[in-house]
């Protein structure tokens, strides 16, 4: 996004809307607020004034890649509106005339094929194509359903004292301390082994032609994902890791993948195998993924919506 396209169009209106919220949630509303300003000053109009097919035209800029998205983006248009019936002539909210239905066009389909990667093997292939073990362990590793609430907290806080190959077992520690098994796949162990092994990282994936050393040392430590220098000590912390995962997004030349991506993309790799063996995906299967992936069972519904399309 531009800086002109980070402004506000109305400010004043738009503040006082935003006011009503705080923290990371104001934040949100206000990125995607600015993602009207170009079609509101090309139009001369605020939003609360848009026609439905003006709004056609907004939704179809947001660039959503999933339905969840798209819903979420478009109720926050139609709260902004509602909160001016009693300032403007609003008449009728057409925010509010679409169901998920209509919005599921608004679904960039480019970008639903590139967020997932589905099968196992092919997220595999992937990552030997990585220089790497110790960034060819962490998306495998997410992939299989490492996580935890804080962001990557349960990569993290891995140590190679939780490492067990003979049973194709790692523990898992969230940053409040609970724990977790986590069974793997045989390939995903070799690369955590190899990760643990290594002792150097290449920068770049060993990319980077123009530089004379283009790996580094990677620290002495008792964690399995490591900083990278001798005098580092500890394990990584949570930005590097995020760093890498994007410049293997880069290297891959897939912009869609992050932590989440991944993630789901593992879900749905395990619910396509369930529902193999059990001919269905209901409460029970959910909550065996779920459990899985680390993730609280009282919204095992989110599951299936997260799911369905691929499955």
């Amino acid at each position: 996004m531009t800086l002109e396209e980070k402004k506000l169009y109305n400010e004043e209106l738009k503040e006082r809307f935003l006011k009503q919220y705080t923290g990371n949630t104001q934040k949100y509303y206000r990125n995607i607020l600015q993602k009207a300003f170009p079609i509101e000053t090309a139009l001369k109009k605020d939003i609360y004034a848009f026609n439905r097919s003006e709004l056609n035209e907004l939704f179809a800029e947001f660039g959503a890649t999933s339905e969840l998205s798209i819903i979420s983006e478009v109720s926050i248009i139609r709260k902004y509106i509602d909160f001016f019936a009693g300032f403007v002539d609003t008449k009728t909210n057409w925010a509010a005339t679409y169901s998920p239905k209509d919005l599921k066009r608004y679904v960039n389909k480019f970008a639903m094929r590139k967020k997932y990667i589905t099968t196992f093997e092919q997220y595999y292939k992937n990552i030997l194509e990585l220089n790497n073990a110790q960034d060819g362990a962490l998306i495998a590793l997410i992939y299989e359903g490492a996580r935890g609430k804080e962001e990557i907290e349960e990569i993290q806080n891995l140590k190679i004292t939780d490492v067990f190959p003979n049973d194709n077992k790692v523990i898992l520690t969230r940053n409040n301390g609970d724990t977790r098994e986590l069974i793997v796949e045989d390939d995903t162990m070799e690369l955590i082994k190899d990760a643990i092994a290594e002792k150097e990282y290449y920068k770049n994936n060993g990319q980077d032609c123009d530089v004379t050393i283009n790996f580094l040392p990677l620290a002495n430590s008792e964690y399995v994902f490591r900083p990278c220098g001798k005098t580092k000590t500890g394990k990584l912390k949570q930005q590097t890791l995020l760093r890498r995962i994007k410049n293997i997004a880069n290297y891959w030349g897939n912009p869609y993948i992050n932590v989440r991506n991944i993630w789901v993309s593992g879900m749905i790799k395990y619910a396509k195998e369930l529902k193999k063996q059990y001919g269905k995906l209901t409460m029970p299967e959910c909550w065996l993924i779920c459990d899985k992936f680390g993730y609280d069972r009282r919204y095992w519904y989110n599951v299936t919506r997260w799911t369905r399309d691929y499955i």
